[in-house]
């Protein structure tokens, strides 16, 4: 883990063998922490890819997030990598992807959150705790129950954290409408997340300019059951948009040690 005083914290695994023109900057969802893109980073880091997965919360205190901030301290870590970075959001971390895509090379979104569901982030559960916690200094848990196994899955992407009430209340503030003229950008949604219904997932493409697809999956598909082909079907993706630019030409590839 590495920091630089008043941005974000990120977990780097590098490329066995550098393959790629461009790193992956992958960006976790609500209440979840990097810890959630071990398996992804794993892979693709096997295969060639530099991955870094930032901490949106290092640094701030749960109860004083900001949604503003936390997109201005995202630009500024992809701004740092150099050469424009992949990046592949889940969830809220989707919507963060996109309101920065005209700073990434290209952008996957998971199972992302979608703007209309931005007011009660989700489910009525949330809403019923905003509505109770009027004091912005409070912060929100995880959900719980039925809740918890919609967003989570039957196993918790490593730990969870509290989110802030005041960044809860701000996400629409994202700019969710970028221009349908940026890089290369898919959405995917899951045939059984009842968290972004795959149906509007794809609505939302057509208004953004994104591609889309389906797959057999709930709201976790980062780590739930069958995330070992979510990453897949990601990898061939990003090589397939972006094509022989993204290569490394072969006398410039790093060389085994």
């Amino acid at each position: 883990m590495a920091c630089s005083p008043g941005e974000l914290f990120f977990h780097t695994i590098a490329s066995e063998s550098e393959k790629y023109t461009a790193s992956i900057v992958f960006v976790h969802g609500l209440w979840c922490t990097p810890a959630l893109w071990h398996g992804f980073m794993g892979y693709l880091a096997h295969r060639g890819w530099a991955c870094h997965a930032v901490d949106l919360r290092s640094g701030t205190a749960a109860a004083d997030a900001v949604t503003t901030d936390v997109e201005a301290r995202l630009r500024r870590f992809i701004a740092a990598r150099g050469a424009p970075p992949v990046l592949i959001g889940h969830d809220t971390g989707a919507l963060l992807a996109i309101a920065c895509r005209d700073v990434a090379r290209a952008v996957v979104g998971l199972a992302p959150m979608l703007p209309e569901s931005l007011p009660v982030v989700g489910n009525n559960w949330v809403a019923r705790i905003l509505r109770r916690r009027k004091d912005e200094s409070e912060a929100v848990p995880p959900p719980v129950g039925l809740q918890a196994q919609d967003r989570f899955g039957p196993k918790l992407p490593g730990d969870t954290i509290h989110e802030s009430s005041r960044f809860l209340r701000e996400l629409r503030a994202l700019h969710l409408r970028p221009k349908s003229n940026g890089p290369p950008t898919v959405l995917v949604g899951g045939g059984r997340d009842t968290i972004s219904p795959a149906s509007r997932v794809d609505r939302w493409a057509q208004e953004i300019g994104a591609e889309t697809y389906v797959v057999d999956a709930g709201h976790p598909m980062a780590w739930g059951p069958g995330w070992q082909k979510r990453v897949d079907e990601v990898h061939r993706w990003l090589v397939h948009r972006l094509g022989e630019s993204l290569l490394i030409p072969p006398d410039e590839e790093e060389l085994p040690t």
